[in-house]
């Protein structure tokens, strides 16, 4: 949960998207938009989604899983600067499980494959870029 911009010089706005990590403490972060699928891949910041990253987010105040919540303690809070290694309490306040699990867990959703029909769907985008 942090802030973002819809153009790279406009106002920061409250935002959520999610965050994939792997590697040795979470190293290799991704994010991606959960309405667009588009990822940006932070291990690649002097690739090209650098300026996207810098452009398009703006800091994270806390990570949340099925497991954790997390406060961010990092003085440079800018995604673009953040450590996401959760794991190192020097920058990250993670709250005490105890609180948690009182919580109530809602089930998992199964994943459904997407009954759309990509020619019919083509062909709606088409008529409807001509229009």
């Amino acid at each position: 949960v942090g802030t973002a911009r819809d153009q790279p010089n406009g106002q920061e706005r409250d935002h959520v998207w999610v965050m994939t990590r792997a590697g040795k403490h979470g190293r290799h972060c991704v994010f991606w938009e959960s309405l667009t699928g588009q990822r940006v891949d932070l291990e690649n910041l002097d690739g090209p989604d650098s300026p996207r990253l810098a452009a398009i987010y703006g800091r994270v105040g806390c990570v949340f899983n099925h497991q954790g919540f997390y406060a961010s303690k990092q003085l440079d809070d800018r995604a673009i600067r953040c450590s996401f290694n959760l794991e190192d309490d020097l920058k990250w306040k993670a709250m005490d499980e105890r609180l948690l699990a009182p919580m109530r867990r809602l089930p998992a959703l199964p994943l459904v494959a997407p009954n759309l029909s990509e020619p019919d769907v083509a062909e709606a985008v088409e008529i409807a870029l001509r229009g």
